[in-house]
Parts: structure tokens; sequence; C-alpha cells
């Protein structure tokens, strides 16, 4: 049998309480539309008190717990906060969905040392000992989220086969009472989740289990993953880096040889003493190659570098940058902690795993407050680039920036102010005013006012009716004549020599003509004309003139069949 803990009755339905109560506040924004403020902030700081609460939380009128929960969510906060900021016209949905990703690794990140504060034996514990508390709750908090998720989603398939089942009969009561409804789903979520964080809690032996089966699989893969290693880095010197296809990122195979490295010497690490039974080639394999690590990390460090120096940076090589650099630093300390665990034991190990969980929190903080912004970053040294002349915008550069939030924003304004910057200026300056108009919020809803003075009329021609402008101003290609004023142009004329003009809409920017015309629904879209650029000028000197189309539609008992020619009609 596993052994189990004694968990206090009243603690562990309070966890459970806590839990629905976070899935309510999750709930509230979508079942009562809450303003946006509050709405951005409940589900973000409800997961993070009541993760910490149902991690840490054992006697309910321990302190602590309590304490770690609250002085949380002022960093939570702060992150969503400025991720909001950065991006305020993205729909919620995506926003919590990155948003929560974010918060959870960090939740990931900094429970196993809050964790090992909230203990009762914390005042007499020394930095050893809390650092084995901490390497201890990072296994145990492991296999809780395995288990829990494994929990959570049976539960939910149990459910969804028995709204199926008596679906099927007609009967949709659970249908509409599991999946149909706003509170119930992130309520019963939040129990489960719950539920299954003290039931994991409850069985210490189960995760020592856990912790010993992963252990004696990754001894027998840290001598090969040494010996790989090794073998890398006496033929690199013969080969190097270049060979690697463009396909793949030489960072990225770097970072993730010496990251499994590390990883695999933490893991390892308590059974260290025991490896001196292996045969001393063996050993000696293991010890030269974590003393190598460090230079497979510089070697990550400086492929990044280049990278960065050719084509500027990116949020991938800034997210790369701080992946390399606790790296670099992993694989120094590696070195010192790995000989004392050889001597000493898993102690040192412990010490290790706590401080690079320590660097891994503050890095990820860090990335997400306005001291390390991969935006901000990123945007002024694209724009630094092209201002001297290092490299031109090309349509991934324009479409980066697109959706770069707010500081994309003002990218893309900048170079439409610059068109010397762009790769085809004629081209993607229609790309460029289209993306400013999509990423527009001040235009969201413009005005029959603003979209009279932006689109002029022309000269000789009656103004279009006040009904056509109130249709404009909702259309979304309006946007693009609002950003880029005065490149639009419309008059009205009479196509069919019916006696009523309708209404053409010339767009420099799409190149094209659109006619309106009024019918019983009102004004619709009847046509279109795609024309050069160089056209532009002829256009705006002259009205164009009206031909018979050569090719005719057919007519049977007086009913017109329109003809598709297929490229002939109008030849």
């Amino acid at each position: 049998m596993l052994q189990k803990e004694v968990f206090p009755h009243r603690t562990k339905w309070a966890i459970i309480v806590i839990g629905m109560i976070a899935g309510l506040l999750w709930a509230l924004p979508d079942g009562f539309n809450l303003h946006e403020r509050y709405s951005l902030y409940l589900p973000p700081l409800s997961l993070a008190m009541a993760s910490i609460l149902a991690f840490t939380l054992y006697r309910l009128r321990a302190v602590r717990p309590w304490l770690c929960a609250l002085l949380i969510l002022p960093v939570i906060a702060l992150m969503t906060g400025w991720y909001r900021w950065n991006f305020p016209t993205l729909p919620l949905g995506e926003f919590h969905f990155k948003n929560i990703c974010a918060v959870i690794v960090m939740l990931s990140l900094v429970m196993p040392m809050l964790v090992a504060f909230c203990t009762k034996s914390q005042q007499e514990q020394d930095g050893s000992q809390w650092s084995r508390a901490v390497a201890e709750t990072l296994w145990r908090n492991t296999f809780t989220l395995a288990v829990t998720g494994l929990m959570t989603g049976l539960f939910w398939l149990v459910l969804m086969l028995w709204s199926n089942l008596f679906s099927i009969i007609g009967i949709t009561l659970f249908e509409q009472l599991f999946f149909d409804n706003r509170f119930f789903p992130p309520i019963a979520t939040g129990a489960v989740i719950a539920a299954g964080i003290v039931f994991c809690r409850r069985l210490p032996g189960a995760a020592g289990l856990y912790r010993h089966l992963v252990t004696r699989a990754v001894s027998v893969l840290l001598p090969l993953h040494a010996v790989a290693l090794l073998l890398f880095l006496a033929c690199s010197p013969f080969t190097g880096l270049a060979i690697i296809p463009k396909a793949f990122s030489a960072t990225t195979l770097l970072l993730t040889m010496t990251l499994l490295m590390l990883a695999f010497s933490a893991i390892a690490g308590e059974s260290a003493p025991d490896l001196s039974r292996w045969q001393h080639v063996i050993a000696r394999v293991v010890l030269v190659a974590q003393a190598l690590t460090p230079l497979l990390a510089g070697l990550a460090v400086w492929a990044l570098w280049l990278r960065v120096a050719e084509y500027g940076w990116t949020v991938e090589r800034i997210y790369a940058a701080m992946i390399a650099l606790l790296a670099v630093a992993g694989s120094l300390l590696l070195s010192g902690f790995q000989r004392r665990a050889w001597s000493q034991g898993a102690g040192s190990m412990n010490i290790f795993i706590a401080l690079m969980l320590s660097l891994t929190a503050c890095g990820w903080f860090l990335l997400h407050t306005p001291v390390a912004d991969p935006w901000r970053i990123v945007v002024k040294n694209q724009l630094a680039r092209f201002a001297q002349g290092k490299a031109k915008v090309d349509d991934m550069d324009l479409y980066l920036f697109s959706d770069a939030g707010r500081r994309g924003k003002q990218a893309l304004q900048k170079i439409s102010h610059h068109p010397q910057w762009l790769d085809e200026p004629v081209r993607q300056k229609a790309v460029l005013v289209r993306l400013l108009a999509e990423r527009d919020t001040n235009n969201a809803n413009p005005t029959v006012s603003d979209l009279q003075r932006s689109i002029p009329l022309r000269a000789g021609s009656e103004a279009p009716p006040e009904s056509w402008w109130q249709m404009q101003h909702l259309e979304p290609e309006s946007d693009i004549c609002l950003v880029d004023t005065g490149s639009c142009l419309v008059w009205m004329q009479d196509v069919n020599n019916d006696g009523t003009p309708e209404v053409l809409l010339y767009n420099r920017n799409q190149q094209s003509i659109t006619l309106y015309a009024h019918q019983a629904t009102g004004w619709n879209q009847i046509g279109s004309v795609t024309l050069s650029a160089r056209l532009e000028q002829a256009l705006r000197d002259k009205i164009p003139e009206t031909v018979v189309k050569p090719w005719r539609d057919l007519e049977v008992n007086g009913q017109q069949l329109p003809v598709q020619y297929y490229g002939f009609e109008g030849q």
C-alpha cells in the first residue's frame, strides 16, 4: 500500500470550496458581462490565489499560505496589465488563453519555493534543508499536475459521454447543464482540480515512487547523453555549425542538448554516490561531459549572436537569449555542484535545483514586464536597422509588426512616414495601409463626417446621398480610406443608362473601383473593377466612359439569362 498522509478533513473540503469559488470568479465576467477592466483580472488572480492555497494550505489558521497567496497577486496583476497594455485590441478569448498560459508557467516555477516556505519546520531549516524541501516539492508538484490533468480530462470525458448518450433519446438536460452553461463548467473544473490536488497531497508515497522510477530511467540516459555530447564537441571543430541544415536552428539544437544535460544531471543527482559503483570509464565520461557543458552553452550563445547580428531581434530570439543565459549560468553552476554531489550526496544538487528555479522564475517575470519586454526590444531594434539601411522592410516584417500590438502599430506608422525603407514601395504601401486600417482602433466606428473629409468628391460630380455615406461608414474597407486620406475618390455615374446614377468608389491602395447601386434593400455592392496603378492619374483627371459589352446575355420567354463567357466577356 502507498503511504498516506493524515490530511485535516476541514482543510480538504476548504480547498475544494476554494476551487469552486475560483471557478465562479472565472465565470463572472461572461455571466454578467462585466466591464473589461474586471474581466481581464478576475481569471488569472483567482487562478493564482486558489492554486497557491491548494498546494500550500494544511491548517486553515496557518498564516503563511494566505500571506503567500496575497503577495503573489500583485505580480500576476502586473503581468496581466502589462500584457493587455501591449495588446489592447486582442480578442478577450485569445488574450485570456495566452495570459493564463504565462501565469501557469510562473506559478509552476515559484510554487516549490512557496510550499517550502509554508512548511511548519521552516523556522528550523537552514539553507540545505530548505533546498531539499524545494526539490522534493518540485517532484510532488510534477506528479500532482500530471495526475490532476488526467483526472480532469477523464471527468469531462465522462460528462461528455453522459450528455451524448441521453441526447440520442432526445434528453438534452445534461448537455445544457454540462456544456451550454456559463457557470457549471468553470465551477466543476475548479472543484475537480482542487480535489485532484488534495488527493495527490494525501499520497506522498505515490510521488516518491514516481520520483524513483524517473530517476532510475534518467540515470541510464545520462551516460548516453554525455557520450553524444562529447562526440558532438569532438566533431564540431572539423565540421563547423554551418553543416547543420537550414531547416534546423543551430541555437535550438545546442540549447536542447545543454538543457537536457542540466535536467538529467539534476534528476540523477540524488543517486550520485552510487555512481562510483559503475565502471570507472563511464563515471569519468559523465564528469567530463558535465565539465564541458559550459562550452556547449557558449556555442549556443555564439550561434544566436550571429543570427541576431544578421537579421536582428525577434520575439523568439529574445526568449532564446533568456534561455541561453540560463543555460550558461546553469552549466557553470553544474560543474561545481556536481563535484560536490559525488562526494557529499544529493544535497548539493538540491541547492542547484533551487537556484535554477529561482533564476528561471525571475527571467520569466522580467519577460512579462517593462524591464525586458520582448516587443519593445524587437520594434526598437528592427526600426534602427531599417533607418541605418542594414535591411529593407519585407512582407514578413509588416505582418510581424501587425501582430505586435501597440508597439507594432507605432512601428507601422513610422514605416509609413519613411517609404524608402520598403523593399517594394509601390506594392507594399497598399499592404501597409491595409494593416494600419485593421489595427486602427480610433477608426473602429467612423462617422459620416470623418468619411466625407477623408474621401474627396470628384470635381463636377454630384455628392452621393446621405444614405450611401451611412452605409459606407459601416464597411471595413472604408478604414483604408480613413487611414490614407486622399487615396480614395468617389463620384456618381450612370453605368446602365437607366437614368439613375450609381456610386463609384476608387481605392488606390486596393487598386480597384467598387460600384454601388440603390436597390429595394438599400445600397448594395454590384460590381468591381481592378486596374493598374499607371491609370490612376488618368482616372482622377477624367470620368471614365462606359462601353457596351459585345458579348450579350440570352433571353428566353422574356427572362434574361446571364452568360458567363470565361474571360471573353467585354472583348
